[in-house]
């Protein structure tokens, strides 16, 4: 059903923070009191100008009045929230983008039941042109499911009339749902199909049925069918394992035009033909396309060592990140280590930046100890550094620490710098997932603070700037600056708190919103605030009913019809 337009007009401009909301409960309704209905932080009994004040404070704070802003209808929101399937169907036609999205993930984690309910709303949109967008959504939450229902779905888009449903369709089944049972029908089907699909019907034809698909792919190379697919499909047959098809590649070889040759010849290769991978290698020293291209095949064929000299000696800065990065399988062996290792010395940061990656990758402690000292030199190397870190904190010991150490002697040798030096090193404190970094920065803010310099650091108050950062710091980090909460009695920073401690939709940060909530000693304002951010957070089945008890229990008027406009928006 459309939306009502009056609502569209006011509630657009809300975006993901409000939606629809409604008159107030009768008063028999009303529930016990959970949050005070003074502004204080902690929710204890104060005087009444103290109590005014605080409440102005969270008033001025643009993240509460912004969700403050009230919606076109005040109705009670009385769904049922037990049943969250039916609500979380509807966002399918009447989301706003956020709520959408999210309405999509859950649905599609939630087995065949949410399938069956989001199949219904497929068929009942399914050749209506005002409902396309429906369909669309409905068969989006199928190709991200992992229901046994959901295949069949999807497989039932593949005769929709309109060709990017089709299309969305099959790229469902390539990723995920082809099945060797659906072979002959995707076949059939692509024939009569236009060439923009072709691609995802290849791919879903591999998914489906490998040998059959190399058995297919190799059919068209020798009819000259499907011409347009053939780099496409060239390097699934390199990456074969049976001999038939690596020597129906060889013959296949020598009449196939020069860019799909590699990888013909790389599929007998990895078979064990010895001729075929001299061919390859006498390719690494041709002209730059075909260099790269064997270089390509090589890898597609798990045969990256043959990439050693390339790394070594090829002229062409591109050949040899492609041959780093197929080293990089290989770098618990000594031979491509060794090569490897030479790399961090290229001219071309690219290469170097592979070659470091793949060592890492393989926790080589000349190579790790190389990154860590380039986050003391120049700002290029230094973020050159964090972004190969990113990927290491967890799998290397001790790696956290140690970054953490070079950053906080870097930042002491700025502390006296402008606030533009200042602000580099301690965005870069702020990737290290460690609790020391994060106290490091809450304790930088404060120190402003007593410096009279809390109103203002790159832009922003201190105190929010420099939580922005700390939300980088991990589980370690944000579970430091939850501890932290109870200690902080000003509005503003106890709402910077908040957020980063939830800054990630992770377990503990659901918990700790939670526990929040139903503390019942806690601003109404901090209320809304945190609540806006579970719902975020999800998932609906778990959080709705929640956030619906705190919203009937809410005394603040202007806060319990705030929430009624989360409620809506969301649910």
């Amino acid at each position: 059903m459309p939306l009502n337009i009056g609502i569209i007009c006011v509630c657009f401009v809300l975006a993901l923070l409000t939606g629809c909301s409604g008159a107030e409960e009768p008063a028999g309704n009303a529930a016990p009191q959970t949050a005070p209905q003074s502004g204080s932080p902690s929710g204890q009994t104060s005087e009444a100008d103290s109590s005014d004040d605080l409440d102005q404070l969270y008033l001025a704070d643009e993240r509460i009045a912004d969700l403050l802003i009230p919606c076109a209808e005040r109705q009670l929101y009385d769904r049922d929230t037990a049943q969250i399937i039916p609500i979380l169907v509807e966002k399918l036609e009447r989301g706003f983008t956020e709520p959408l999205q999210r309405a999509k993930e859950e649905l599609a984690g939630l087995g065949d039941e949410a399938i069956t309910e989001v199949r219904r709303l497929a068929e009942r949109w399914y050749l209506e042109p005002e409902g396309s967008s429906y369909v669309s959504n409905a068969l989006d939450v199928a190709v991200l499911s992992d229901a046994e229902s959901a295949h069949d779905v999807v497989l039932h888009f593949l005769s929709h009339p309109t060709s990017q449903l089709r299309l969305s369709a099959i790229r469902g089944m390539a990723r995920r749902h082809a099945r060797p049972e659906d072979f002959d029908r995707l076949r059939d089907q692509m024939y009569g199909e236009s060439a923009q699909l072709h691609q995802a019907f290849s791919s879903a034809l591999y998914r489906a049925d490998k040998e059959r698909a190399e058995e297919l792919f190799i059919e068209w190379l020798r009819t000259e069918r499907y011409v347009d697919l053939w780099t496409t499909i060239v390097p699934y047959l390199a990456q074969t394992e049976r001999d038939e098809v690596g020597q129906a590649c060889l013959q296949l070889f020598v009449r196939a035009p020069s860019v799909i040759q590699p990888f013909l010849i790389a599929a007998a290769a990895k078979m064990g033909d010895e001729d075929a991978l001299n061919i390859l290698r006498e390719q690494l020293s041709a002209d730059s396309e075909i260099r790269l291209r064997a270089a390509q095949a090589l890898s597609a064929a798990g045969l990256g060592l043959e990439l050693v000299p390339t790394l070594r000696a090829d002229p062409d800065m591109g050949m040899r990140v492609v041959a780093a990065i197929a080293l990089e399988d290989f770098a618990d062996q000594t031979y491509a280590r060794d090569a490897l290792s030479e790399g961090i010395g290229d001219q071309s940061k690219e290469v170097r930046g592979a070659c470091l990656e793949a060592l890492l990758k393989s926790q080589d402690a000349a190579a790790t100890t190389l990154v860590l000292s380039m986050l003391g030199q120049g700002l290029e190397e230094m973020q050159e550094a964090l972004a190969l870190l990113r990927n290491h904190w967890e799998s290397t010991p001790g790696l956290a620490e140690r970054a953490f150490e070079v950053l906080l002697s870097r930042f002491e040798s700025v502390i006296e710098r402008p606030v533009s030096e200042q602000k580099v090193v301690l965005k870069a404190i702020g990737q290290v997932p460690l609790r020391a970094a994060a106290k490091f920065l809450h304790d930088r803010a404060l120190e402003l603070e007593r410096q009279g310099l809390a109103d203002s650091f790159a832009g922003l108050r201190a105190h929010h700037w420099f939580m922005i950062q700390a939300a980088n710091t991990g589980h370690p980090g944000r579970s430091y600056l939850a501890s932290m909460l109870e200690q902080e009695t000003d509005p503003s920073k106890r709402l910077d708190l908040i957020w980063v401690v939830a800054a990630d939709r992770t377990d503990f940060a659901r918990n700790f919103l939670i526990e929040f909530l139903e503390d019942g000693q806690r601003s109404p304002y901090e209320v809304l605030f945190a609540a806006q951010i579970l719902a975020r957070l999800g998932p609906a089945g778990r959080v709705a009913p929640k956030l619906q008890r705190i919203c009937y229990r809410m005394r603040n008027e202007d806060v319990r019809l705030a929430l009624r406009c989360l409620m809506w928006n969301w649910y």
